[in-house]
């Protein structure tokens, strides 16, 4: 009775071993599995469009898109990607330009503002490339105004004038030392 006892131990055990391995197997065949990993990369790049013969070619890198051949037409496998960028021309209406000349620009140490009929109530701003604005300033009418940039740093600036009448213009101002 003993024996049997020790029997059905021994045979419990080795049961209990075999499960346990075939387990460890499982799970280690398990973590060098990818069936259930999806990896999404995207690469945005260059590409290019054709279109002839009433067919219409779209080549870039991105999302994997399989093509075909045709007759005389063999285009590769690739990839493509919808359309993510629109270019409209904006367009300001009554908006009307000021007869104005800038002098010297490139320039140094001062820039000469110079119009050949007075603009009244003017109010020029300069900004720099981040949007600061370095200078402001309001005159009742404006015919020759010189500005004195010396202590500006070297760079491109934005120099707007503008009217009573929202007249204005926008102009690149170069300063280099």
């Amino acid at each position: 009775m003993i024996r049997l006892g020790v029997q059905l131990l021994l045979e419990r055990h080795k049961f209990m071993t075999r499960l346990f391995n075939v387990l460890v197997i499982i799970l280690l065949l398990s973590s060098y599995s990818y069936s259930q990993t999806i990896i999404r990369q995207s690469i945005s790049s260059y590409g290019t469009t054709s279109t002839g013969d009433a067919h219409y070619y779209a080549q870039t890198i991105g999302q994997s898109y399989n093509t075909q051949s045709s007759k005389n037409t063999k285009v590769m496998q690739g990839f493509l990607q919808p359309v993510s960028l629109k270019i409209e021309k904006v367009t300001q209406s009554n908006v009307e330009e000021l007869e104005l000349k800038i002098f010297p620009n490139p320039s140094q140490y001062s820039v000469t503002l110079k119009s050949s009929d007075a603009i009244k109530d003017a109010i020029i701003l300069v900004s720099d490339v981040h949007g600061h604005i370095i200078y402001n300033q309001r005159i009742q009418s404006l015919e020759v105004h010189n500005i004195n940039c010396s202590s500006w740093s070297t760079g491109i600036y934005l120099l707007k004038v503008q009217d009573d009448n929202n007249k204005q213009l926008v102009s690149k101002l170069i300063i280099s030392k």
